[in-house]
C-alpha cells in the first residue's frame, strides 16, 4: 500500500485515507471500513467489488452508487435498499439472493483460493 493516511489493518490498496480494515481495491478509499476489493469509494462499509461510489453499506459488485444499502449488482442509482440489478425486493427475496451470493464466491474461495469475478468483469 502507499499513503495509508491515518487508517490501520489495512493492505494491498492504495490511498487508503482515514479507513480501517481495507484490503485490495485502488485509488482512493476514504472513511471506509471492513471493505474488500473496492474502488474510488467514500464511507463504504462492508463492501465487496464497489467501484465509484459514495455512502454504500453491504454492497457487493455495484457500481456508481450513492446513500444505497444491501445492494447487489447495482449501477447508477442513489438511495437503493434491498436491492438487486437496481431493483428493491422485499427484504426476505433480497436475503435469498444474498444467501445464493455468498455460496458461490464461499464455494470459489475454498476450491480456488480466489474469486475470479470482479466488479469490472462479472461474466462466466
Amino acid at each position: 500500500s502507499w499513503d495509508a493516511t491515518s487508517s490501520k489493518n489495512s493492505a494491498c490498496s492504495s490511498a487508503i485515507i482515514q479507513s480501517q480494515y481495507i484490503f485490495g481495491g485502488y485509488f482512493r478509499i476514504l472513511d471506509s471500513e471492513f471493505c474488500i476489493n473496492c474502488y474510488d469509494v467514500v464511507e463504504a462499509r462492508r463492501c465487496l467489488e464497489v467501484d465509484s461510489s459514495s455512502r454504500s453499506v453491504s454492497c457487493y459488485f455495484c457500481h456508481n452508487i450513492e446513500g444505497c444499502e444491501d445492494c447487489i449488482f447495482c449501477c447508477n442509482v442513489k438511495g437503493m435498499r434491498h436491492a438487486v440489478f437496481n431493483q428493491q425486493l422485499p427484504r426476505d427475496e433480497y436475503l435469498r439472493v444474498k444467501k445464493m451470493l455468498l455460496d458461490y464466491l464461499n464455494g470459489q474461495l475454498d476450491a480456488k483460493k480466489r474469486v475470479d469475478r470482479s466488479v469490472f468483469a462479472l461474466s462466466p
